[in-house]
């Protein structure tokens, strides 16, 4: 009866969730919203009865899905791969689990949560989905583009911090409790296991695929594969591990091999059929009426979702050395969570740590975030011109110069660079100290506290005391960072910028480091130290190094706009074609960021053109900029708001090439109507 049973349910699962992904690939919707519908449709909450005779049948072919997702996963860790894009994958994957991690933790917090519901849905937050980005990107076409393989890159890293959290969480989730001592023991014996692993690995299984791939038989190949996968499960989860760290980690080692892509294709199938299972089994358990009753808070998570995931992979992406659009792209591709976000919230469901509430809410914005992806991904052209127009003009030309900076020094690669491991290793080691000053610190504080309760020892200003010797000592540990962060700038740098614009380019890499340890800091801090410090401490750390950066920003704009004004002052007045061109040419050489200069003469008569440069509003609308207004042969250098433009002014527009044309086109626009 039992098999019959498991049989029958099988079926009911395979015949719902076949029908109901097909309807959602003729809709031209991700498939894995499919299944997951599915599971709602036949579980225990949907009337007028459960379908499913045996849930947990289920669940545990759902186990063996988990296993072969993640192996498949790891099968995509290809570090050729991840060569490529390797310093904006660790940079902008960093800064998004780091801020996501402490985001999450800072919405549970808010909304009245434990604080181990709070961490675990820090960290279902903050790991996007490889599946439905994959899946996305074959249906829109877009897999060539060059901001996919960066998207593709930062996932690879992203599936690596989601190993290391689900190693940390399940010793959380033994332990009851956030303790920082279980999460170092926990770091400590996986990095064991994943080198002892790896190593052994990578020497044996090549040389026993190479062996097995002559063979004839083709099952051969599957069986060996899917022994090794299951083997090294086993072997993780005997030793007080996760499986799926694992089956995660016999697949990058095979990821190595030379027949990585025979491996995948006997697999295939195998997988697509569990792993349809796995979200079917993720369905199973999710309850409508919490999900209804939760509403709000589903979509604010899911809105903090798209929202910090967008802006920190954005911004790390550009800090890279890539242009605006294709950052926003590839922050706009990454705004959703997915499979390693259910396997995190169905952890803490099983070690009974975390509120029942959480996995259907986890399910609930990972669909939600999901139906949003192609939107996302197809809008970021629009949001970038959008966000062009109100940007200070500043902010435009430093964009435009550190974009095309990075790009003809080359340096993307160099955040991986040998040249930069002094600085990494000096970041490191302060980064250790601090935490070390930081649990030393609160040790000393339960001690005061523990004392006073049983006499009048500790005089209740000695947690003052405790708090400012703690400062003390965590200055020079702060300086050794700031240098650290200047140290591996320099490095990336490089020796091919001099002046002022290694300065601007040195203090904008600085104040990205420290933007992502500070993200850091929060991320890990804000868990086990008193609330609001991580906080504090980061905001000053951020606040200097912004301060430094935006004074940085203001000198070289400064500078631009003192050799605008002496070249244009200098130079004759441009009445004839041949000698703009070279005016053209002479402040395209000195000026210091990369721009293009173009001139526009207004109509000699009265048009909608003749405003002031205030109402004009060219910069908010373009992004260009009025450098000079000549007007009866009389230039006027950096031309102040208020001054009108009237008709026959020959005005010279400085911007990108694009923000110039686009400025041109308005003044065209507004030349061919008549004054208000």
């Amino acid at each position: 009866m039992a098999e019959s049973t498991l049989v029958r349910d099988l079926a009911v699962v395979m015949v719902v969730s076949g029908a109901v992904t097909a309807i959602f690939h003729r809709l031209r919707q991700p498939v894995v919203l499919g299944y997951i519908l599915a599971g709602v449709i036949i579980g225990p909450h949907t009337p007028p009865f459960a379908l499913i005779r045996d849930p947990h049948s289920i669940e545990t072919l759902a186990e063996l899905g988990v296993i072969l997702l993640l192996f498949s996963i790891g099968l995509e860790l290809s570090l050729r791969k991840l060569r490529r894009v390797g310093g904006v994958a660790l940079l902008a994957a960093g800064l998004e689990i780091a801020v996501m991690t402490w985001l999450g933790f800072s919405a549970g917090r808010m909304a009245g949560w434990s604080t181990m519901d709070s961490v675990f849905l820090g960290a279902i937050l903050s790991v996007s989905s490889t599946t439905i980005i994959a899946k996305a990107f074959m249906e829109l076409g877009l897999t060539r583009e060059p901001f996919a393989r960066i998207v593709m890159g930062i996932l690879i890293v992203e599936d690596l911090g989601a190993i290391v959290m689900l190693v940390v969480l399940s010793a959380l989730a033994r332990a009851g409790e956030v303790a920082a001592s279980q999460a170092l023991l926990a770091l400590a014996g996986v990095g064991l296991f994943v080198t002892t692993l790896t190593v052994v690995g990578l020497v044996a299984v090549p040389r026993l695929l190479n062996a097995v791939v002559r063979i004839p038989a083709r099952e051969v190949l599957t069986v060996t594969v899917l022994g090794l996968c299951f083997g090294a499960a086993i072997l993780a989860g005997e030793l007080g591990f996760s499986v799926a760290l694992g089956a995660f980690l016999a697949g990058a080692v095979m990821a190595e091999s030379r027949h990585v892509h025979l491996v995948e294709q006997r697999i295939e199938s195998v997988r697509e059929m569990f792993s349809a299972i796995f979200f079917v089994a993720v369905g199973l358990l999710i309850d409508p009426a919490v999900i209804v009753d939760n509403c709000v808070l589903v979509l604010s998570l899911a809105a903090l979702t798209v929202t910090g995931k967008a802006i920190t992979c954005s911004a790390a992406t550009f800090l890279a050395g890539y242009p605006p659009r294709t950052a926003l792209r590839v922050g706009m591709a990454l705004g959703q969570i997915g499979e390693f976000s259910f396997i995190i919230a169905d952890l803490g469901r099983q070690a009974g740590v975390v509120s029942p509430a959480l996995y259907p809410l986890t399910v609930a914005v990972s669909a939600v975030t999901t139906l949003t992806t192609p939107y996302q991904i197809r809008s970021a052209d629009a949001v970038v011109s959008s966000l062009a127009s109100w940007m200070p003009a500043r902010l435009l030309a430093f964009s435009s110069f550190y974009e095309r900076r990075m790009r003809a020094t080359g340096r993307r690669k160099r955040l991986l660079s040998p040249d930069a491991s002094r600085g990494v290793a000096q970041g490191l080691v302060c980064a250790a100290l601090l935490v070390a000053l930081l649990l030393v610190n609160q040790r000393l504080l339960l001690l005061v506290r523990a004392g006073r309760t049983r006499a009048i020892l500790f005089p209740h200003d000695l947690e003052v005391l405790v708090w400012s010797v703690c400062g003390v000592l965590g200055i020079p540990i702060l300086i050794g960072a700031w240098r650290a962060g200047g140290l591996l700038a320099t490095s990336v740098v490089g020796p091919l910028a001099s002046g002022s614009t290694r300065r601007l380019l040195v203090e904008t890499l600085r104040f990205a480091f420290c933007v992502v340890g500070g993200a850091v800091f929060l991320a890990v801090g804000s868990p086990i130290l008193p609330s609001g410090l991580p906080m504090v401490v980061t905001a000053s750390i951020v606040a200097v190094a912004a301060i430094v950066f935006w004074r940085s920003v203001s000198d070289a704009h400064a500078r631009a706009e003192e050799i605008l004004s002496g070249v244009f002052s200098d130079a004759e007045t441009p009445t004839q074609p041949a000698t703009q061109s070279e005016l053209v040419k002479l402040v395209s050489t000195k000026y210091p960021f990369e721009v293009v200069l173009e001139d526009f003469i207004l109509p000699f008569h009265d048009t909608a053109a003749n405003g002031t440069i205030r109402d004009l509003a060219l910069r908010k609308r373009t992004g260009a900029t009025i450098a000079v207004v000549y007007r009866e042969e009389k230039p006027i250098v950096n031309p102040d708001p208020d001054v009108r433009l009237l008709p026959g002014d020959l005005v010279v527009l400085l911007g990108s090439a694009d923000q110039v044309q686009a400025a041109i086109r308005e003044l065209e626009g507004l030349a061919g109507k008549e004054p208000v």
